[in-house]
């Protein structure tokens, strides 16, 4: 039986185009037909512009950590100033309570007056009481909106940092280089040249931009007749000839 294949690594790993949250530009790219070992540079992408943002979102991280700093020492110092009213306001009532306490040897008018003072100053306690118990509520609450923001703020750096990483493409194994051909346009004619992908081309995310081939093992896929089919067994020893070495005849199992 005779047929014509296509030969093919057994074994491949394709790289693709990062999602950066925009189109991605080629800054650094191997050569078709380079030698890569694992974990050596294949693609970088440009990653000015994550750059950029990784700072301002490191900045804002920075500026609410100081806000919640303020706010919490202001806190503290509103606090302090609140235990201090509150001591005064208590002993108000208390220096009421004994005036109180004499108006049996005082007259009419006197002894209205302590009562009327002792209900003031119970009334500017609990008055006191009830701001100090609602403006602290309001700050723990203002502190903690901006400790949400700054853990938000948090992961949007992780997620800056690692789209970065994604911007240079290691080889995860080692293998050749196959650079893919650049199909970001939408427009072909019959018998265009589809060039390969290039330093300086912008490539939308997700567009396979090379493959890591494992030459340890190779594979030819072919079709074969329907009535060869009978002739061919799994074990089957094949002889291979290669176009681009047609001197020289290869051994091959099926």
């Amino acid at each position: 039986a005779y047929t014509r294949g296509e030969l093919r690594a057994a074994r491949s790993v394709s790289l693709v185009a990062p999602n950066l949250f925009s189109t991605v530009q080629v800054t650094r790219i191997a050569p078709m037909g380079s030698f890569a070992h694992e974990k050596d540079l294949v693609v970088e992408f440009d990653d000015s512009e994550r750059r950029a943002q990784l700072e301002e979102t490191e900045l804002e991280v920075a500026q609410t950590e100081e806000s919640i700093k303020q706010a919490e020492a202001d806190l503290a110092i509103r606090n302090n100033q609140d235990q201090v009213d509150l001591l005064k306001a208590r002993f108000a009532v208390r220096r009421a309570e004994l005036d109180v306490k004499q108006n049996p040897l005082l007259s009419e008018i006197d002894r209205k007056k302590n009562l009327l003072a002792l209900d003031e100053t119970k009334r500017r306690l609990v008055q006191l009481q009830s701001d100090i118990k609602s403006r602290q509520e309001q700050a723990e609450a203002q502190i903690d909106s901006m400790r949400e923001q700054r853990r938000r703020s948090l992961i949007d750096v992780v997620r800056e940092k690692q789209r970065i990483a994604q911007s240079k493409m290691l080889s995860p194994m080692a293998g050749l280089v196959a650079v893919r051909q650049n199909r970001t346009t939408d427009f072909y004619f019959p018998g265009m040249q589809i060039p390969d992908i290039h330093e300086g081309d912008t490539l939308r995310p997700g567009i396979p931009v090379a493959d890591i081939l494992d030459l340890s093992e190779l594979e030819v896929l072919a079709r074969v007749g329907e009535l060869d089919r009978a002739n061919l067994h799994e074990g089957q020893e094949v002889s291979i000839a290669l176009d681009a070495v047609p001197d020289q005849k290869f051994r091959g199992t099926i």
